[in-house]
């Protein structure tokens, strides 16, 4: 990425080989796979591993996001699965742990759960810098069985019990 000044950028790499170069002010040249593209602000482009930017799109006004939460709130594992897609570099949190967004806008977390309720915290940042932040449904975790309770009276141990005679044949 070369910046021809002023000018202000973010660079975002997911890990995965895929980078993402947003244009925050003035003009930026994004090169990649032997192809640049030029972006200016409120633009972004992206490069899968050695392959071309992509053309130069604008930056969406609003987080572009869907958490796929389980449906059934009472849980008995240690972990919570969820899934969804973002908009590509996007950055994603739960309980302030990091979840990889794939270059397909892809992921897929397990969230550790204590026993009892959970409500996990989520931080989800635009490729812009934008956040949100906001909190799960909760989740019961409940991995203990249910107590028992035999009542008794104490007169019972004191009664006498007819014993059968076993029958002749």
């Amino acid at each position: 990425v070369t910046l021809k000044l002023p000018s202000r950028a973010r660079i975002i790499s997911d890990g995965n080989r895929s980078t993402t170069a947003v244009a925050l002010k003035g003009r930026i040249y994004f090169f990649a796979g032997g192809r640049s593209v030029t972006l200016t602000r409120g633009r972004y482009s992206s490069a899968k591993q050695s392959a071309p930017p992509s053309e130069p799109m604008p930056i969406p006004q609003k987080l572009l996001y869907a958490i796929q939460w389980p449906e059934d709130t009472n849980v008995n594992t240690a972990k919570l699965a969820v899934s969804g897609q973002a908009q590509a570099g996007t950055r994603l949190f739960f309980k302030g742990r990091a979840v990889v967004v794939g270059p397909d806008g892809e992921f897929k977390a397990l969230i550790p759960l204590k026993e009892g309720k959970n409500a996990i915290p989520v931080e989800i940042e635009g490729i812009d810098g934008k956040k949100e932040f906001f909190v799960s449904p909760a989740y019961i975790r409940d991995t203990k069985s249910p107590g028992y309770q035999i009542n008794v009276s104490p007169q019972m141990w004191n009664q006498k019990r007819k014993r059968k005679k076993p029958k002749k044949q």
